[in-house]
């Protein structure tokens, strides 16, 4: 609602103006070893979008803050005719001209206005913007640091929950089983931390020997440096107490704290207890541990249909007669997929196989 009100704001401000206005609305703050940036686009008379940024500033170096900040902006976004900096900003006006000299090849005017006009009051509407991106960004980060904080004192955790991995097993019917593993670092997703296994234990749905090998395989050999802080559960007592029992089986039992999140009443179980921690369901304790959980569940059923899908494009493949397992090998090696087959082209196709194979496959596929 805050956002639309300012846009509408600004957007009265500008409505009266050319529809051929094309510039940026620049303003930023320095606190606590952090730039807070806030850039508004306006394009064609319209604002087309809004970013924001926090850049850390601990263990870097700069020249100048202020330029490298502007410098940093626009190496990635398109630079505008005509920018609009605070007022405050007016003495760097030769040094920031020398930026946009070198860096653009068009002219690009800057201003800092002073007095009451439709570029000041869009600025001040710009500096209104970058203060409730500050505080949400303060307060979104309060939240989640008193939710860390709340899970290690009422569950009495050894080690503070800084980093969380949890197991998720997606496997319908037996078939194309697979597990994923998503990460909370500080209680925000780690995507490039994520893992998917595929299960290769049996084609059965046994979760407990499925559950075996994704813990063998994730933490027998992993350093004791690289274990998390948390590893959680998606399950009850049954299902944590078996993964305790895997970890101890591998020597590795005791080294991070080991919960569940069982899904019915929500209830967090912590290994060798048998009571459950209940949390208020607005409690962000809760919903860090619900994010994580419900980020593996996402991740694990997308690679499960990525799976699923192959297996029955191939499957298909088979069904096709004329279609034999040298063909096959071949369609995959010059396709390099199945997904791929099933984007080719019917001349693409036609360089492989017959024409009438081609025609098949994509009649059938």
């Amino acid at each position: 609602e805050q956002k639309k009100e300012i846009e509408n704001n600004i957007q009265k401000q500008i409505t009266e103006a050319a529809s051929s206005i094309d510039e940026d609305i620049f303003t930023f703050v320095l606190e606590d070893n952090k730039v807070f940036l806030c850039v508004l686009n306006v394009r064609e008379g319209k604002i087309l979008g809004k970013n924001f940024h926090s850049i850390n500033l601990e263990n870097t170096i700069f020249d100048d803050i202020i330029e490298d900040t502007i410098m940093s902006y626009y190496s990635k976004y398109p630079i505008p005719k005509n920018i609009i900096f605070e007022d405050s900003m007016a003495h760097l006006e030769k040094n920031i001209g020398y930026i946009f000299e070198a860096i653009c090849t068009h002219k690009v005017s800057l201003f800092f206005p002073k007095i009451k006009s439709r570029r000041r009051e869009i600025l001040e509407m710009g500096l209104l913007n970058l203060k409730k991106d500050i505080e949400n960004f303060y307060n979104k980060k309060s939240i989640v640091e008193k939710g860390l904080s709340d899970l290690y004192t009422k569950l009495n955790l050894k080690r503070f929950p800084f980093k969380i991995e949890c197991f998720d097993i997606s496997n319908i019917s037996g078939k194309d089983a697979v597990a994923s593993m998503s990460v909370s670092v500080e209680g925000k997703k780690a995507k490039k931390l994520y893992r998917k296994f595929k299960i290769t234990c049996k084609d059965t749905p046994d979760d407990f020997a499925m559950m075996r090998e994704v813990i063998e395989r994730r933490y027998s050999k992993l350093p004791l440096e690289e274990f998390p802080d948390v590893i959680l559960i998606d399950g009850g007592l049954g299902q944590i107490n078996a993964v305790g029992e895997i970890l101890e089986g591998i020597g590795k039992g005791g080294i991070s704290e080991l919960l569940s999140i069982a899904k019915k009443e929500e209830e967090i179980y912590k290994y060798t207890e048998n009571t459950a921690y209940i949390f208020s369901k607005s409690d962000e304790a809760l919903k860090i541990l619900q994010r994580v959980r419900d980020e593996a569940h996402r991740f694990g059923v997308t690679y499960h249909r990525l799976l699923r899908n192959k297996r029955v494009i191939s499957s298909q493949l088979d069904s096709i007669p004329g279609i034999g397992p040298k063909r096959k090998e071949t369609l995959l090696k010059t396709f390099g997929s199945v997904k791929q087959i099933q984007n080719a082209t019917l001349e693409e196709l036609e360089k492989v196989i017959p024409k009438q194979l081609a025609l098949k496959i994509k009649e059938m596929i």
